[in-house]
């Protein structure tokens, strides 16, 4: 007997992949690394304590993270609301699950929902494209969020 995968078995895996690469490519092109706090961790696996962790991104700007007891790769994106924690929610490497923390304005604002594990698309929305110094370049979250703040004089 053959193993056959049928067309929605295939598009769910190119929906997998696409999130590895927007995550592992964003991860690896950002240079600005803050060591991991265990007090980011609120006990169930999020990490609501580094939304406001005053590590002090700028709007816009990106670094990364590692929790070693995990082994899960963290992603922070600044906002003026805070910091948008971007991580991988589980580690077994087979299906991908990406989710954030985030203030609740940022979320408003920047169109997430907070239940949602993110698409590929969803990731490079979020992060925007990085210049090879680990620089956005272009929109992302958090220059988004400026840009919306200085339409509405806010």
């Amino acid at each position: 007997m053959t193993d056959t995968l049928s067309i929605k078995d295939h598009e769910a895996q190119a929906r997998i992949r696409a999130r590895q690469w927007e995550f592992e490519s964003a991860y690896e092109a950002i240079k600005t690394e803050v060591p991991f706090n265990l007090e980011w961790n609120n006990g169930t696996g999020y990490y609501d304590g580094a939304i406001m962790s005053g590590f002090g991104l700028r709007p816009g700007k990106l670094a990364k993270s590692y929790d070693p007891n995990s082994r899960r790769r963290i992603i922070f994106i600044g906002t003026r609301f805070g910091n948008l924690v971007l991580f991988e929610r589980y580690t077994d490497g087979k299906n991908a699950i990406y989710v954030h923390n985030a203030n609740h304005k940022i979320e408003l604002i920047g169109g997430l929902n907070s239940v949602d594990v993110l698409s590929g698309n969803d990731i490079n929305r979020i992060v925007g494209m990085i210049d090879e110094t680990g620089e956005p370049i272009g929109d992302n979250i958090g220059l988004h969020i400026e840009a919306v703040a200085k339409i509405f004089g806010v």
